[in-house]
């Protein structure tokens, strides 16, 4: 445009930061290449205004473009800068230029979702504080609120929970749209709420989740055009709480509330596979008799309403049929050898099956394994059928940590030491030292080695963070030219 004699406009210069912003989480430096292309139209709408040519007239939603940019690059290096600039605009003296609800909501959300544990939801909701004083010129909104109960419930607190079900009250008591306050709490507000509660450690957890969901049933009957009604989701955190309940009757509740979604007809709380595989590992980890032939029954009730309904939500993955060999795995305690044969044929049955509907995992041989070690007597037996089994799991490369840790405990030392031709006992032999084929499609061991390291990483800073207390300096005001200081020129000005 420039070559050709065009001058750009301001919606020029606003779609090229936009392309930069929405390619942020590809591109690590999108963000300061679209507040670099801002401070380019600073300067642009200078030289325009000191040289009498057409004006560039630069606004909030401009400068919400560029907040944007960090915001999605998912780190607390984004959401720091964005909150920078977030403050610089609040203390621009230009009526142009002023912080929106959309300026608030971006900063907020780059919090939320920059997975900084419990500071980024600290800073949160100090945002939105920030927002209720007298002197704010936006006031929040039910976004804003749902973006700060998200931080909370991916912060991993031990208060995630009562700080979700704290802010569903403020949102309630807030509600009044004379005042300007569009705060009514809407179907993702309580849906975070049940997932922060459905993740939180606390003995009622899953009591107060199902309170929470008959509230909102509640209210969506009195009110169906103003309450929201819940959904899949939301009853998937209901299950998901009891299916980690250490209380009594956890598994009967967690079968009450599949058995209403079946039962129920409705499209909109129809269950899924999550909602079965819920249910299956409530029952894997409860003491009740039979459960191997019980899970296998639910599964097959979720293939039956698959084939029917064909909706895609219900199609079986190796999710559902590894809890099922997981619960086949955990029925050799206080069980007959009857019970045991049978648990060991219904694990034997459901591999096959996944075999064919779905590819088997590296879970899936492990939990097989598993069931061979505890469902049968160790012998001759035994070992043929362990060692078949890891021979196929070698040739498809899905050789994990499980699978090798449960073949040495399933196999003799000295067999298995003599069937794979290793110089060394298998107890000397770690899950690295194994040839590479064995392990090379082992996917889900390396993300959660990775995602292990991460988190590690995460809660070394979290904890430095905490440790060291920084206080803020007062960033002075500054003039209409100098928005901001660019993140690549840091104590520069422009």
């Amino acid at each position: 445009m420039r070559r050709d004699g065009v001058e750009p406009n301001i919606v020029s210069y606003t779609s090229v930061m936009d392309a930069y912003a929405s390619s942020s989480t590809r591109h690590n430096k999108a963000a300061q290449d679209a507040e670099r292309v801002l401070f380019d139209l600073l300067e642009e709408q200078q030289t325009r205004n000191c040289n009498n040519r057409q004006r560039l007239k630069v606004t909030s939603i401009t400068c919400d473009v560029v907040l944007k940019a960090w915001a999605n690059q998912g780190d607390m290096k984004g959401a720091e800068r964005a909150e920078e600039i977030l403050t610089r605009l609040e203390q621009m003296q230009n009526d142009d230029i002023r912080p929106t609800i959309i300026s608030y909501g971006t900063v907020v959300h780059a919090w939320a979702s920059c997975n900084g544990g419990v500071p980024a939801a600290e800073t949160a909701e100090a945002i939105l504080t920030r927002m209720l004083f007298p002197s704010s010129p936006v006031k929040p909104d039910t976004v804003i609120f749902n973006s700060v109960i998200n931080a909370w419930a991916n912060s991993r607190s031990p208060q995630m929970a009562q700080k979700a079900s704290e802010l569903l009250k403020q949102m309630q008591k807030l509600h009044n749209p004379r005042k300007g306050y569009q705060t009514a709490p809407d179907q993702r507000t309580y849906n975070a709420v049940l997932a922060a509660w459905s993740r939180s450690d606390e003995s009622n957890a899953a009591v107060e989740t199902e309170r929470i969901l008959k509230e909102m049933q509640d209210a969506y009957k009195k009110a169906p055009k103003e309450a929201p009604a819940p959904n899949t989701v939301s009853f998937n955190s209901v299950l998901h709480a009891w299916s980690r309940s250490n209380l009594p009757g956890a598994l009967n509740r967690a079968q009450a509330v599949l058995e209403f979604m079946i039962k129920s007809n409705k499209p909109d709380i129809a269950p899924d596979v999550i909602s079965f595989t819920s249910v299956l590992n409530a029952l894997a980890k409860s003491k009740e008799p039979d459960k191997a032939p019980r899970a296998r029954k639910l599964l097959d009730t979720m293939i039956k309403m698959h084939q029917i309904s064909k909706r895609p939500t219900l199609e079986p993955s190796q999710i559902p049929f590894n809890a099922v060999l997981n619960a086949c795995a955990f029925s050799a305690l206080d069980t007959t050898d009857e019970e045991k044969q049978v648990a060991l044929k219904v694990a034997v049955s459901t591999f096959s099956e996944l075999c064919i509907r779905a590819c088997p995992d590296t879970v899936s041989y492990g939990n097989l394994m598993k069931t061979y070690r505890t469902l049968m007597k160790p012998g001759k037996k035994r070992n043929e059928v362990a060692l078949q089994l890891f021979d196929r799991c070698c040739k498809e490369g899905l050789v994990g940590e499980l699978v090798w840790t449960e073949t040495c405990r399933t196999v003799k030392a000295k067999d298995l030491q003599m069937q794979l031709g290793l110089e060394k006992g298998p107890g000397q032999i770690l899950l690295k030292d194994l040839p590479k084929p064995w392990t090379n499609n082992v996917r889900g061991d390396k993300l959660a080695a990775r995602r292990r390291t991460q988190t590690e990483a995460k809660r070394r800073d979290q904890q430095k963070r905490e440790q060291t207390t920084v206080k803020k300096k007062q960033v002075p005001a500054i003039r209409f030219r100098n928005i901001l200081e660019p993140s690549y020129q840091s104590g520069k000005d422009l």
